[in-house]
């Protein structure tokens, strides 16, 4: 069955239904909006598309535009909390006649502000912007819009465009329902940079400001926004350690040695190289992603571990800079601060590994590096990471059942949704449980993998059952990948129950035992 998809605008949309194929589209006039947006709206899908003369008093953006604005941004709010359709809406770009280019800068400079407002709404829980303004200056503002129709028909938009917009509908949509990649595994010589750094010498690759070193300077900053954006670079290099290393010392390129989370600098197969980060960062290998120039390696990798794989071109080293553009699997529609820091928090992690070592007993090391938990319940101003950690954590996730932002706020209303957060000497880990509970029946409990084996999960159940004075339940389905939550609640419980269709009912006592050397943060 085709997906909705609904528009409200204050243009003529059904010219773009025809490059929508796929799905079901319908259209509300604009002279409906807050009526549309106060009700409920049978639809998947709602394009809110509207050119700059929504906004314009007489052909001019004004005070009264960005009021505009802020009444629609009231209505899409009220439009979340009666509607599960995720929303798409449109910023916009200036159609100014060049009749006086003084009046046009300030009126191109509203048009900034005002889409900056706009972007705010990618903080309200699915809901992100379709971006016009970046197609019009793609395409250019001739090839964009026809004013002729846009005052005769209400349909401005050119076939270009109705195209360009119809084609970022659909990977807005796509998007949203896209499983983001979380590592990029990066082939050094002819990938990084032009050349064999072991035949050609530091000082003659290239990657500088002459083409083509300036292809390679500025693929490596795409790579250090993606790292920016929360994907994990590592690199997987054929090499002598020391030749690699010698050229982020003394090269200045973009991307920095300790950019890279892990370096797999050796002569054993990349396919061996890659499982060990795998198994190392803890991440499934259909989280990966591999780039590198030679088909030797691209087929041996493929072959033995069947991941995503790119190829880099040496011959044409322009058409790389297309690569990330063209792959849905890294973007993402919206990035949290901790995808900021995600590479920071791995490097981090290592050093716990390596202050690991030190210790013969496991024990004496947690108690050695000064944990500290702290517990929130229904904590709104968490919504965005809750909703991450529950729909990405598939190791230590008792019944891997998936919710939306909007869904999780509603549960707050009737649920204990109780979110774990903890710190250690090495740094800040940021948010790393949730449970959700309901009349002392734990529904789902999962534990981000970064802290498994630090017995956090044992201490968490302890200040559930401490909090709620009672003896809890817990549920439990089976996966092929969250053995390790039912090793756990095997453990704690005293009894376990299975129904006819597959749910596991696990019996814990009142009383848990309290896991001392991780203390409780007020």
């Amino acid at each position: 069955m085709k997906k909705k998809v609904a528009f409200l605008s204050n243009t003529v949309t059904k010219p773009i239904n025809r490059f929508l194929p796929q799905y079901q589209c319908s259209s509300f006039g604009i002279n409906t909006i807050a009526q549309t947006l106060n009700t409920s709206i049978d639809t998947d899908y709602l394009i809110i598309l509207l050119d700059i003369n929504y906004f314009a008093s007489d052909g001019f953006l004004s005070d009264k535009s960005f009021n505009k604005l802020a009444d629609l941004v009231s209505l899409l709010k009220i439009f979340r909390d009666n509607n599960s359709a995720k929303v798409i809406l449109s910023n916009t770009a200036g159609n100014f006649l060049d009749i006086n280019s003084s009046i046009n800068i300030q009126q191109h400079r509203k048009v900034f502000d005002l889409n900056q407002q706009i972007d705010k709404i990618n903080n309200i829980e699915d809901m992100t912007v379709l971006n016009i303004y970046q197609l019009v200056n793609y395409y250019g503002f001739k090839d964009f819009y026809n004013i002729k129709n846009g005052f005769l028909f209400q349909a401005p938009w050119t076939k270009v465009a109705l195209i360009a917009i119809a084609d970022a509908i659909i990977e807005n949509i796509n998007l949203f329902n896209n499983i983001r990649k979380k590592v990029l595994i990066l082939d050094a010589d002819n990938t990084l940079w032009g050349g064999i750094v072991g035949e050609d010498g530091v000082d003659n690759i290239t990657v500088d400001e002459n083409y083509p070193g300036i292809i390679y300077r500025f693929f490596q900053q795409q790579i250090k926004h993606l790292k920016d954006s929360g994907l994990l670079l590592t690199m997987v290099s054929k090499n002598d350690l020391s030749n690699i290393k010698e050229v982020f010392s003394k090269r200045n390129m973009p991307l920095k040695w300790d950019d890279f989370v892990i370096k797999k600098i050796n002569w054993n197969s990349k396919s061996q190289n890659i499982k060990d980060i795998s198994n190392e960062l803890n991440v499934g290998l259909e989280s990966v992603v591999f780039l590198d120039d030679s088909d030797f390696e691209l087929e041996e990798v493929n072959s033995a571990l069947g991941i995503d794989i790119i190829k880099i071109s040496t011959n044409n080293p322009v058409e790389n800079l297309t690569i990330f553009e063209d792959l849905l699997s890294i973007k993402t529609l919206n990035i949290s601060n901790e995808d900021k820091h995600k590479s920071e928090q791995y490097l981090v992690q290592n050093e716990r590994k390596n202050k690991q070592k030190e210790f013969t007993s496991i024990h004496d090391y947690l108690c050695s590096i000064n944990m500290k938990i702290t517990m929130f319940l229904n904590n709104t101003s968490q919504i965005k990471r809750i909703t991450q950690l529950i729909n990405k954590t598939n190791q230590f996730n008792s019944t891997t059942k998936r919710y939306s932002e909007s869904e999780i706020l509603k549960m707050m209303e009737f649920y204990q949704i109780f979110s774990f957060s903890l710190i250690d000497k090495f740094g800040d880990l940021g948010l790393i449980s949730v449970v959700i509970v309901k009349d002392n029946n734990i529904e789902n409990f999962l534990l981000s993998c970064r802290v498994l084996g630090r017995m956090v999960e044992r201490k968490i159940l302890y200040l559930l059952t401490k909090s709620n004075n009672a003896a809890l339940t817990a549920d439990y389905i089976k996966t092929t990948k969250n053995h390790q939550i039912e090793s756990f609640y095997g453990q704690l419980s005293i009894e376990d129950k299975v129904d006819d269709k597959g749910l596991k009912k696990y019996y814990f006592p009142e009383k848990i035992d309290n896991v001392d050397f991780i203390k409780e943060k007020k």
